[in-house]
Formats: structure tokens, sequence, C-alpha cells
């Protein structure tokens, strides 16, 4: 974009605004009143903020080499052209006509008057834009504390309304933000801000698509001002005031008198050429910002939406490998009085409609019914390989007994037919005590022993004490269900809530180890060995080591949102499930701690990434794409998070 472009662009959104009358507005706020005029710079930085007004001026920063406004702390409106290097993502359904966009590199945001020395710095990678008009929403990658700047609030049409009495804007005051080079070449790139006098011209309403206005070319719009902030001083709904953001530069004429802006409270529509404008008001609408937060921006380096619908409401997610292709796939128990299964596997492609019609290998779930009436209700429902033929099966603790599901291929032993349902026989009743009773006992699941298929660990309420239960036999000669012989003392106890208790090969021996989430305040995490007895070719666990501490302050639940689910996994493809995933709900954000077995340590914690499993989301591990090395899956459970019952996948790299 031109210098004189910009210009134009500027002076066209101050038309518009002037367009818009308002008459019991204060010309400029409580902070700016005395301040500024045109063309008149900040004073420097002092104690790392600005000597005036630094708060509201500081929401206006600059963006690859424009101007932009910050909208909430992680959130950056500005021109859709001054994106350079951008990749078309997908379209999004939450806004029609929107689109969600990806750099090519890191962008950079900097806060503070002078670029040259930024307050802060913050990058950005992924993007919306407002289909044909010319404005993009930038999504940080961290967001900006509230002691470095106060965003602007956004005028949507509800709030254009309250301030104009349903009337327009014209006739006032405006503030313009921007760092466009100065006229005369000074300060060159330094923020500059100007009180300028009331539009004066220009079709305008809240109908209007084009937005073309009038404005003063005192108003010194300059290149570098693209993506500018428009913004004004008035009245809130529940009383009192705040600096509202009333337009984007788009285009203008430098000292020219006719521009075009972009306002927020844009109601959508097709312009004189035919073409289609979103509904502003929507795209920066507070609700829907906070589902493109979540849903639209959620995706980064690696992460991928795998299913557009699974796994919804009070629906029970899980994780295991049905088809023993070394890639982990998902299970949805639908509960209720239905209790159908339902499960996803893994394959090298995405199929279903409306998203890509392009192979993309180890991306997507293929969904299918594989069981009717299991695990209804209440009944303890869960994932195992109980018979050691490598294939996850399914269980459910009822107050009569254990049942399993074995997973089924058409014929015995899968050697022609590729697992497609949980068998056409009844599901096995492997014991009819209540070892998994569903208010009294809590299971878990894994390999203890070297026996090479699961055992259920059975935690009993009150007392916290443990029970470890060994399965035998085959299909042709039945199954059959005793406890384990394994001294379980110092474990007993651990595992009453608010604690968390989950069976991983830890060490990389082929057994599963006890990981412990104390989830209190602490946040500890511990494990628990197993000692391994041998005589001859024959084995045996003998008994479970005192849980050893691995970290603090790691894994909590403190009520609400204010809490961090954590999962063990391998997410660094070392053969040990030591690592430590924390889905911090608070935040939105997804930690590593990653782990040093042989040392019982967690070392360097990494942030792998932002708004990836935001509270809403239910949350769990898996090798996905079969590259040994463990990722996320996340269920959208919420209807109103985003596209409801997606399931999305962030894969592991092991370079955070």
């Amino acid at each position: 974009m031109t210098v004189k472009d910009t210009r134009a662009m500027v002076m066209a959104a101050l038309a518009l605004l002037s367009a818009f009358g308002c008459a019991d507005l204060a010309p400029v706020g409580p902070e700016l009143a005395g301040d500024g005029g045109v063309g008149e710079r900040r004073e420097p930085l002092v104690d790392g903020l600005s000597q005036t007004n630094s708060l509201t001026l500081n929401a206006v920063v600059w963006i690859a080499g424009c101007t932009g406004t910050l909208v909430a702390p992680d959130m950056v409106v500005t021109a859709g052209h001054c994106a350079g290097g951008m990749t078309p993502a997908w379209e999004d359904d939450a806004v029609v006509g929107t689109g969600t966009w990806r750099a090519a590199s890191p962008i950079t945001v900097k806060i503070g008057p002078d670029p040259d020395a930024p307050v802060v710095e913050r990058t950005a990678r992924w993007s919306m834009q407002a289909g044909n008009d010319d404005v993009m929403m930038w999504l940080l990658d961290e967001p900006v504390p509230a002691s470095i700047a106060t965003p602007l609030t956004v005028m949507t049409r509800d709030l254009y309304d309250h301030v104009t009495g349903s009337g327009s804007l014209q006739g006032e005051t405006v503030i313009l933000g921007g760092y466009g080079a100065s006229v005369d070449g000074d300060d060159s790139g330094m923020f500059a801000y100007s009180t300028v006098g009331a539009f004066t011209g220009g079709v305008v309403g809240p109908n209007n698509v084009n937005h073309e206005l009038f404005y003063p070319a005192a108003a010194r719009l300059e290149g570098g001002d693209s993506g500018g902030s428009v913004f004004k001083y008035g009245s809130l709904p529940g009383g009192g005031g705040t600096y509202y953001l009333v337009g984007v530069h788009v285009a203008g004429v430098v000292n020219g008198t006719t521009g075009r802006f972009v306002a927020p409270w844009g109601e959508g529509g097709n312009d004189s050429n035919g073409n289609y404008h979103p509904n502003l008001s929507a795209f920066f609408d507070g609700e829907v910002t906070q589902s493109l937060r979540r849903n639209v921006f959620q995706p980064r380096e690696g992460r991928d939406q795998w299913h557009p619908f699974f796994c919804i409401s009070n629906e029970e997610c899980q994780v295991g490998d049905f088809n023993g292709d070394g890639r982990d796939d998902i299970v949805a128990f639908t509960k209720g009085s239905s209790a159908d299964v339902h499960v996803g596997l893994s394959y090298g492609w995405r199929t279903w409609s409306g998203l890509s019609s392009v192979n993309q290998p180890g991306r997507g779930f293929e969904s299918g019914l594989w069981h009717g009436f299991f695990g209804p209700h209440a009944e303890q429902v869960g994932v195992m390989d109980f018979d050691g033929d490598g294939l996850d099966d399914i269980y459910t603790g009822t107050t009569f007994g254990l049942y399993v599901a074995r997973t089924s291929c058409g014929d015995s032993d899968c050697s022609n037919n590729p697992p497609e349902d949980f068998g056409p026989e009844s599901p096995f009743l492997i014991t009819s005590s209540a070892i998994c009773h569903p208010s009294n006992r809590t299971c878990i699941t894994g390999d203890v022993t070297p026996f090479q298929r699961d055992e259920i660990v059975s935690i009993e309420a009150g007392t916290g004490d443990v029970t470890v239960y060994t399965v035998a036999g085959d299909m042709s000669s039945g199954f059959s269900i005793s406890t384990l012989s394994v001294d379980t003392t110092p474990i007993d106890g651990w595992c009453l809530p608010p604690a968390r208790c989950q069976l991983a090969d830890y060490d990389g021996d082929t057994r599963d180890e006890l990981l412990i989430f104390d989830n209190d305040s602490g946040g500890d995490v511990y494990v628990a060995d197993t000692t391994l007895s041998c005589s001859g070719l024959v084995c045996s666990v003998t008994a479970f080591h005192a849980p050893v501490k691995l970290s603090d302050g790691l894994c909590y639940d403190l009520g609400g949102s204010h809490r961090r689910d954590c999962e063990a996994a391998d997410v660094d493809g070392d053969g040990d499930e030591d690592d430590i995933v924390i889905f911090d709900r608070y935040y939105d954000r997804v930690h590593v701690a990653i782990g040093d077995s042989a040392t019982h340590s967690l070392t360097t914690t990494y942030s792998w990434s932002t708004s990836v499993c935001p509270d809403g989301h239910d949350c769990r591990t898996g090798d996905f794409n079969g590259d040994g090395m463990d990722d996320i899956v996340g269920f959208s459970k919420i209807s109103g998070e985003g596209p409801w019952g997606s399931v999305y996948v962030q894969t592991s790299t092991a370079s955070f």
C-alpha cells in the first residue's frame, strides 16, 4: 500500500465516523482531554511506560510495518492488506464469509510509542480475515499484560446503537492513531495520535457496506498508518465511559479528503460491485471472538481437525489402539439409555465432506458404530487389552460384575479381515464380583506384569486400598480373573480424590508403573515403581515401591477452571512415558515437562501450545500418527465453544 493510499484510507474512515452524530459525547475522553492535537506525538517512556496516557495509547500497536489495535489482551485488529506471506487455512462457519490464515513465519507486534525500543513485543502466527472487507484479526502467542496496555472496546452494533441512540456518529470528534512516517521526515515510524474535528460528509450508516467517508487533511495520515485506529470516548451501557474502536484505516489518499475505513458495526451485504461483505458486527462480537480464539485460532503447529463430530456432551471419550496398527484410535461411550460405542480409527487420510479432498497421511479418524448397549448410565467404562492379542478391548463395571467386549475382525485371529467391531457375541462376564463397582470402586488399567496383557487396578472408595486383578485364558478355553499376589501397601490411600492415578510405562521396561497426581494446592507428581522377581524364565511382580516425588506445583484442581489436568506420556519419543503433559485450563495453555526416568526427575518445562485444549474440551494423549511420539487429542464438548463435537489433534515434533 502506498503512502497516498494510506492517507486516503484514513480520511475515509474519519469521514464515516463524522457522519455519525452523537450529541451527548464529550469531544475526547478524560485521559486525552487537553492532550494531543493534530499530529502531536507522545512523550518518551518513563519507567517502562509512557508519560502520557500510556495504557490507552499503548493499545495502538506497530504490526508488520503497519498499525494495529489491541482489542483483547491477546488479539490485534489491523488492515488485511498489511499481512504478507499468508497461506489460507480454511473457511470458518462461525462467521459467514471469513477465513483463517497462517503466516509463513511469525509476525512481530510491538507495543510502545517507539518500535525501535518497544515496551514489550509479541508474535502472532494465525489470523482471521473478514471476507472482502480489508480487516484482519491476529491472535498473539502470549497476551499483553494489563500493566502495559488497556485494550480498546470494539464498538459492535449493539454498542453503536447505545452510543448513538440508533442514530449516527456524524459531526463527532475522533482520535486517530498510527505509526506512519511524519510529513517532514522527523521521528519516522514513531507513534502519533491526532485529535481531529468532525467528519463532514460521506454516505454513512449502520447498513452501509462501503463505508466511504471524508476527513480533514490535517489528520496527517502517512505510510505506515494502514490498519490504524479510529477511536472515541463514549458511555458504557452500565455507566461510566470507555475508549471505543470505531474504525480501522484501510485505504486513503495522502493529504486528500476521501477514503475508506472498516467499521465494526457493519451489518454485511453486497456492495455496488456485487461483492459480499460479511457481518462485521458479528466478526468483532465478543462471543464470536472468544469462539475464534478457542477454535479457529486454536490450531497451532501440527494441530488440525481430524473429525467433525464425535464424542459430544456427556459422552465419555477415551483412547486405545483397536486395530493394532501402532496408531492410537478414539472411542466414544454415549452412555444414557442407548449406550452405543463408536470407534474412530486413525487412518492416513480425511474423507468426510466439507474439509479436504486431498489425502493427508496420518491425519484423520474414520468412525463407526462398534457396539450397542454397553456401559449405560453410571456404569464405569474403560479400555484394556484383556486377552493379550495386541488389540485394545473395552470393559464396563456394573453392580453385577465386570463385562468385557472383545475387538473382533470377523474371524478369530484377525488374519484375513481388519477389526470392525467389538464382536458379534455378547460381552464376556469376566467376574460376578463388582471389582469396578460404579459407586464405590475406581478402576484403571495397564500392563503391570510381564504377561503382556492388561491388568485391572481397583481402588476402593473411602480407604484408597488397592487390589490388582489379572485375566487369564483365551477364546477357546474361556477367560477367568484372579487377584494378583502383589504387595500394594506402599500405594494404599494414595489414589483417593482429589488425587488421580494413571498406569504408564514410566521407565520403558514394558511394564507399567503408577503415576500419582495429587491435584491439591501443592500440585505434586509421584511415581511408584514395581519390584520384579524372577525364577529362571518365570517372572512376577511382587510389590509396589513407595511413591517418589517427581515435581511439585504441576497438577492441581482448585475448583472451576482453576486447574491443571495432567497425563504421563512419551512426548519426546525416547521410549519412556516419563513426560508430563499439563493442560492448563485457566490460561488455555498446554505445557510439557520432559522427564528423565533414570533419575526420577522432570527437566525443562516447555510451552507446547496456546489455546489447544481450552476449558470445555476433553483432552487425552496418544500416538495418533504412529511416529513413536505421543500427541494431544481434544474433543470439543460444549455447544457454543466453536465447532461442537469436533476432534482436534496436536502432533508432537519433540522440538518445543
